[in-house]
């Protein structure tokens, strides 16, 4: 029923919390998500560059990834806490204990699942937008990909509309030798949820940087307000703000 579930997400989640203060050294279940965590890089590792055949890459992403990653990390625990109070409140409900179905009409949207109707006027999709070349649900990626900038990822017969990227996050595509980096979410589906921008996993802007600045050294040293430009072809640094 609606409010004995609602009633033990809270209950439950209370539970979680007071484990996880004591930390993975000594809480049982803490420990269990960091061995879930670290196990996850391990995954990442494999994962990258389409490490895993077609069937087990389809099978991952459809039935394990969000699972294993929403539970080895999560959101932060403040965020945790916060979402408890609203929910010990009843301002947050936690209300279908199965997966519902989604209708729309003209003015409103159901929710619907074995035990449970409700009708809504407003709908807030808050996850992390992920940009899909099947779903065409990114206008800049689908320009793209109409002149041929972009490539889809392909594992044998296996295709999950993600942007195929080089192992330093350089785009693949007809770009004429053009230096196009993608980083962080875009590189989803090569490197396995990039979510967020780092200087330690996946850093392509480091890669954009530096081949950016071997191109100018191998063709100009600028000097000179007046951007005087000569050919000098063995220089590994520029200052182009430099007099």
């Amino acid at each position: 029923m609606e409010s004995n579930y609602h009633e033990f997400i809270v209950d439950l989640g209370i539970y979680s919390l007071k484990l996880s203060d004591q930390g993975e050294l000594k809480s049982p279940m803490a420990a269990a998500i960091a061995a879930l965590r670290e196990g996850f890089y391990k995954i990442a590792d494999l994962f990258a560059h389409n490490g895993f055949d077609e069937e087990s890459q389809e099978s991952f992403e459809k039935h394990w990834m969000a699972f294993i990653n929403h539970t080895a990390f999560g959101p932060p625990r403040d965020s945790i806490d916060k979402l408890f109070c609203l929910a010990k409140d009843g301002f947050v409900r936690f209300i279908f204990s199965e997966e519902p179905s989604i209708s729309i009409s003209d003015n409103s949207l159901k929710i619907k699942n074995s035990y449970i109707e409700k009708e809504f006027n407003y709908f807030i999709d808050a996850r992390i937008p992920k940009g899909n070349l099947k779903l065409k649900n990114n206008l800049l990626f689908e320009r793209m990909q109409k002149k041929g900038y972009v490539r889809e990822i392909v594992n044998g017969k296996y295709e999950n509309g993600k942007i195929a990227v080089q192992k330093d996050g350089r785009l693949i595509g007809n770009i004429n030798n053009a230096l196009i980096y993608l980083y962080g979410i875009p590189t989803d589906g090569t490197f396995l949820q990039n979510d967020s921008l780092s200087r330690k996993i996946n850093n392509f802007s480091d890669e954009w940087s530096v081949a950016t600045m071997d191109r100018i050294a191998e063709k100009y040293s600028c000097r000179n307000n007046k951007m005087e430009c000569i050919k000098f072809s063995n220089l590994n640094y520029i200052n182009l703000t430099s007099n």
